[in-house]
């Protein structure tokens, strides 16, 4: 009578798994979120996202006004921070595929590989440069805001950019 029991939650466990289809892989290291990256979170100042990131963040450019961009020195290639008044308002992503977010997105995927990704939380413009062929996908958080904009030419994202609001949807960065 035992073997019933245990053979029939065997056959239950199995069509689950079935059921379930197959998984997305959980990306391997640091991810881009809506609120931050490698421990690096969207608010905090220079010193504490250095801390927080365990590396040196060394300024880009010159900056313009109160905005100026800063990148790891060891680590992260391609990632750029950028800094409002001392504090870290969002991260760009350009020239790496290295470098995902937490559903896996990253330079190179498809646009629609993005949107089923983000599947019911996105919303697509036109691109102010490229468009109307390139496109903007704003993944929206809870509050309906944007906190991930993928950059696309109409098939394939070219860079991604992650922060708080309304410093994410700035098209020309600190300009």
């Amino acid at each position: 009578m035992r073997s019933i029991p245990r053979k029939l939650s065997v056959l239950l466990l199995v069509g689950a798994i079935a059921a379930c289809g197959p998984q997305a892989q959980k990306p391997a290291g640091p991810v881009v979120t809506g609120e931050g990256f490698a421990g690096v979170k969207f608010g905090m100042t220079l010193a504490q996202a250095e801390a927080a990131l365990g590396d040196k963040l060394n300024a880009v450019g010159e900056g313009e006004g109160n905005c100026s961009y800063v990148e790891p020195q060891n680590a992260h290639k391609g990632v750029l921070f950028m800094v409002i008044d001392g504090t870290i308002a969002r991260l760009d992503v350009q020239e790496t595929d290295k470098i995902v977010t937490d559903t896996g997105a990253k330079i190179g995927d498809s646009e629609s590989h993005v949107l089923g990704l983000y599947k019911g939380r996105t919303r697509v413009e036109e691109h102010k440069y490229t468009g109307p062929e390139g496109h903007y996908v704003l993944v929206l958080g809870p509050d309906g805001k944007a906190q991930i904009v993928f950059e696309t030419d109409g098939g394939k994202v070219v860079s991604y950019r992650a922060g708080r609001q309304p410093e994410v949807e700035w098209i020309e960065g600190c300009s």
